[in-house]
């Protein structure tokens, strides 16, 4: 359904972020927090002070401007390049991760689970090679990609395979396995 309502917690906390200042400024709030350097370090993190909220635990809450979360892990700026922006946006990735399936359907029948795929298929030279043909027909090149952002691409493009094998779910077990975030939260749940 679609609403114009405020989102607020159980206990009376606004996580929503303003509109007083319009549509334009909202959308632009997380390009502000990456110049920030809020995305960076934790001591850049800017909590409205004037609405605090204790939880029912007794732990202090802010509100108004979304949520803090507990533990901080810098965004990695230098994983996601041009070239990976470009992948996205163009839907090479898709491209990619379907063309793929199709022409190797076979061969990827081997893979029961999606715990199974991720920990055993990984991308070949010339799939490699297959991708930067299909980024080429994208006018995508990718002679000055770094080590690093290769890196990252070859996991999205594994992701990418293992949407087409089992769906959605495949494609977040096999997205998060590198994820910063995800492996925090996984250090801390333990």
């Amino acid at each position: 359904r679609l609403t114009v309502a405020r989102y607020y917690t159980p206990i009376g906390r606004s996580i929503q972020r303003s509109y007083k200042n319009g549509s334009k400024s909202y959308y632009a709030d997380i390009t502000k927090r990456f110049s920030d350097g809020e995305m960076i370090t934790a001591d850049a993190v800017k909590n409205d002070t004037t609405k605090q909220y204790k939880s029912q635990a007794g732990k202090k809450l802010f509100g108004g401007g979304g949520i803090s979360p507990d533990y901080f892990v810098a965004a990695d700026t230098g994983r996601i390049g041009n070239i990976s922006a470009k992948i996205y946006t163009k839907g090479t990735l898709d491209d990619f991760g379907y063309k793929y399936f199709k022409q190797n359907k076979t061969a990827l029948v081997q893979y029961k689970t999606a715990p199974q795929f991720i920990k055993t298929f990984t991308l070949s030279d010339n799939d490699w090679k297959y991708f930067e043909t299909l980024a080429a027909k994208d006018s995508i090149a990718t002679n000055t990609i770094t080590a690093k952002e290769k890196t990252f691409i070859q996991g999205v493009l594994k992701s990418a395979i293992a949407r087409q094998l089992f769906k959605s779910g495949g494609y977040f077990e096999a997205i998060n396995v590198n994820d910063t975030y995800i492996k925090k939260a996984m250090e801390v749940i333990k």
